[in-house]
């Protein structure tokens, strides 16, 4: 391939490319200049979620309320038990001397 051949098939390049490439590559500009985001359904969808969070926060906190009265109650029964732990040793002791 000489000069004049290279120089021809550069420009058949150059213009096919600006007559289909250029073209559409502004189309898809203007599409993606064009786009608008609709926010309005996910304000709504973060809005839900945040309704929902507070609800779970509300509930794990009736769940953390009622943990806290079983351990309240168990420390009580404990209390009892080491209380009939004690007696009941003294009541060892104490049984021998009478027999």
């Amino acid at each position: 391939m000489n000069k004049k051949q290279k120089e021809e098939q550069y420009k058949l390049f150059a213009n096919a490319f600006h007559e289909v490439v250029v073209p559409e590559l502004e189309i898809i500009k203007g599409d993606i200049n064009g786009l608008k985001v609709d926010t309005g359904g996910l304000k709504e969808d973060v809005s839900g979620l945040k309704e929902d969070m507070d609800e779970v926060k509300a509930r794990l906190g009736r769940v953390e309320d009622k943990l806290d009265k079983i351990d309240d109650h168990l420390d009580r029964h404990d209390a009892k038990l080491d209380n009939h732990e004690k007696r009941i040793s003294n009541l060892e002791t104490v049984a021998p001397q009478i027999s």
